[in-house]
């Protein structure tokens, strides 16, 4: 059995005017989304794309805290670190 799809919609997901993902709402029936104004419809684009942009910080987040803790370490030790390199604190 085929799916006859009469109405269609797309909404782009944007943070910051980047472009972050996209949504699409269908409907069998032609006129499903007439009532709707483009100011809901971008309501509803905000409001996935901030829930997508925590989703994909958190997975940010969750990867850096699974680095080893030596990496850590290291960024933190590096020659060019400022922290005790400038000339009075060689002195």
């Amino acid at each position: 059995d085929k799916l006859h799809v009469h109405s269609c919609i797309g909404l782009p997901l944007l943070i910051d005017d980047q472009l972050i993902g996209a949504i699409t709402i269908d409907a069998f029936d032609p006129n499903q989304f007439d009532g709707l104004r483009n100011q809901e419809l971008r309501f509803v684009s905000a409001l996935a794309a901030g829930g997508l942009h925590t989703a994909l910080l958190l997975e940010q987040l969750e990867t850096q805290a699974s680095l080893p803790r030596d990496s850590y370490a290291e960024k933190r030790t590096l020659s060019n670190e400022i922290i005790g390199n400038s000339q009075g604190m060689k002195n």
